[in-house]
This record gives C-alpha cells, structure tokens and sequence, in this order.
C-alpha cells in the first residue's frame, strides 16, 4: 500500500511535468497527459478499495477498543490544525483550472 502513495506522486510528477511542458508550446503533450491522469485515476480507485474492503476492516479487528478514544482525540487534534477554507480553497483553484482554456493557461 505504501508503493502505491509513491506510485501516485510519481503520477502526479509526470502529469505536472507533461503539463508544463505543453504550456511551454510542446504540442504533443495530450495524449501523455491523459494517460498519466488515467492511471492515476485508476491507481487511486483500487488503492481507496483496498483501504475500504481490507485496512479499515482490518483496523476495527485488531485495535483494541481503549485506544480508539485516543485514535479519534488526535485525529480530531489534526484537523483542527488546518486552516478555515482550506478545502475550499482548493476546490476553487481545481474549478478556476478546469473551467480555463488551456491557450489562456500559459
């Protein structure tokens, strides 16, 4: 499962790479792009399956139950150290992207 987080940057590196590329007047980028993008897809797809169908089921099995308050309280703690907005944030830069056309993106 680890591999597979670093098979995804890898992914994401390649597209940024590609994409850059094609922003700097490189053609025949597209089909490079599409096929980074849809492996990514697909890597992520079977990754979160796995982490729904075996890790987390596998985690209620074996964690036992006095350490789940604890679990929970830090996770809690970590999410309270991301800033107001910030996944909409995002969510705005992804929209803003995908709603530009690429002439206008260089």
């Amino acid at each position: 499962m680890l591999l597979e987080h670093d098979h995804g940057r890898a992914f994401v590196r390649k597209m940024e790479e590609a994409t850059l590329a094609a922003l700097r007047g490189d053609q025949n980028r597209d089909e490079e792009i599409a096929s980074f993008a849809l492996a990514y897809v697909s890597l992520l797809r079977e990754h979160i399956s796995k982490e729904d169908d075996i890790l987390y089921p596998l985690a209620e099995r074996v964690i036992p139950e006095e350490m789940r308050d604890d679990i929970i309280r830090e996770y809690d703690a970590a999410e309270s150290r991301v800033p107001a907005g910030y996944g909409e944030h995002y969510a705005g830069v992804i929209a803003r992207y995908a709603a530009e056309p690429l002439e206008q993106a260089a």
